[in-house]
């Protein structure tokens, strides 16, 4: 007899030709999500280094943590209200016989998931910084929202907990846990997890069968995956790295002469030196340095204003290309879009996925909405986290600018991640106050 969470979808897509919808069962989409986040661990420079670095733990250990949370990302699809908003898959999967009568207010999957979380499966309530972040994965997780069991008949409500408690302990076999993992905060999970959430979906197939094994099913989107990821462009391999490689033509000069004297560990670097001094060349130089090193994925820089952005993004190019030849880089402004259109790519499709490739070009801006209260914060955190961070000319910024860029580098630290200071000139108080954040 198959087990409850396969009387759950989790995509539906309406064939408007044949007026019926396709549907893909619920624990086949967790998977997917799975499958991408597991590929993009296993093929990142960082990424798992990071994480396992966060929690103290062994790569293996810190891998399935990670997965198992991940595959609870939806856990609050697994209802009712959920299931409602497609009644004739509903009846479908559940059959006539349950009523479910219509909640006039919009349900939260994803915090309703995180709240029937605490709620079953920990011993107080609001206790999981990791399911919260997965939880999010749409944006936000509303810890206000006051979560209710669903008005329809008892025996729905019981099977809507008999899956969500058959499907959390078939994710603790599946990556062999004996728990649910106690673990702090994970800061890279809320990115990694949503973005996930979007290359898993992309390639949805609405399987439908439940004989299928979910261990054969989980081969077969492991491999879809990989091809989703490398489709999207955030998987390119550096090919090189140093001044000498990305300048064959010039002799290093003032402080890009310091640049084998900096060690290859995560940290703050602040580059003081005067315009034209090849502030640019030292920060490029010494980030594909940390990136060969395995220490990030890409590399971001961030500019005061859209006009020195522009100048950039039309500068690095070469050097860019030296070190990825496989992938663009981007730009992210306020008005990047129409300078630089591409809406087939999935790196441009919006400014916040911008950072999540190998190499980008952004305003400030964009860097300081990765620590503003605001939806899918966590994207842009999340690429700025895995790279090698650039700001220049550190010094141009107001001092509300600098209390958010304080917050940044907190971030990157917190994230063993790296960052670049430039500057032309920066008065002492100044400097002291960014290299002790």
């Amino acid at each position: 007899m198959a087990k409850s969470y396969f009387k759950y979808w989790g995509k539906a897509h309406k064939d408007e030709t044949a007026g019926e919808y396709q549907y893909h069962l619920l624990p086949f989409h967790c998977l997917d999500v799975v499958a991408v986040a597991d590929i993009w661990l296993s093929k990142s420079n960082v990424l798992l280094k990071q994480i396992s670095a966060q929690l103290n733990k062994s790569p293996t250990e810190s891998k399935a943590i990670v997965l198992f949370f991940i595959a609870l990302h939806d856990l609050g699809k697994f209802d009712a209200r959920f299931q409602d908003f497609v009644p004739e898959l509903r009846l479908i999967l559940q059959g006539d016989e349950f009523e479910v009568d219509k909640d006039p207010r919009h349900y939260p999957h994803g915090t309703a998931g995180y709240k029937q979380f605490c709620l079953e499966f920990c011993d107080e309530f609001d206790s999981s910084s990791t399911m919260k972040a997965v939880a999010g994965h749409h944006g936000y997780c509303d810890l206000a929202y006051a979560y209710e069991e669903p008005d329809a008949d008892e025996e729905l409500i019981e099977l809507d907990k008999l899956a969500r408690k058959e499907w959390l302990e078939f994710c603790l076999r599946f990556f062999n846990l004996n728990e649910i993992p106690q673990v702090e905060e994970i800061t890279m999970l809320a990115g990694l997890c949503s973005v996930s959430d979007w290359i898993g979906s992309s390639f949805t197939d609405f399987t439908t069968d439940v004989d299928i094994d979910l261990q054969e099913y989980y081969q077969k989107a492991l491999k879809q995956a990989d091809v989703a990821l490398q489709e999207t462009g955030m998987l390119s391999a550096i090919t090189g790295a140093g001044f000498h490689y990305l300048f064959p033509k010039y002799q290093a000069k003032g402080v890009q002469t310091l640049l084998g004297k900096l060690s290859l560990e995560a940290g703050l670097v602040l580059v003081e030196s005067d315009t034209g001094s090849g502030k640019t060349e030292f920060a490029l130089a010494h980030a594909s340095r940390l990136i060969h090193a395995g220490l990030a994925d890409g590399i971001v820089f961030a500019l005061p204003t859209q006009a020195t952005a522009n100048g950039l993004f039309e500068r690095i190019g070469e050097a860019a290309n030296k070190l990825f030849p496989d992938a663009d880089v981007t730009l992210a402004h306020g008005k990047s879009k129409y300078l630089y259109p591409d809406e087939d790519g999935f790196l441009h499709q919006s400014n916040k996925r911008a950072f999540l490739g190998s190499m980008s070009v952004a305003t400030i801006d964009q860097i300081l909405m990765g620590v503003l209260n605001i939806k899918h914060q966590f994207i842009r955190s999340f690429g700025t986290r895995k790279s090698v961070l650039i700001i220049d000319e550190i010094h141009s910024f107001d001092a509300y600018m600098v209390g958010l860029i304080e917050q940044v580098l907190k971030g990157q630290h917190q994230a063993f991640s790296s960052v670049i200071l430039l500057s032309a000139t920066l008065p002492k108080p100044l400097k002291t106050q960014l290299m002790s954040s």
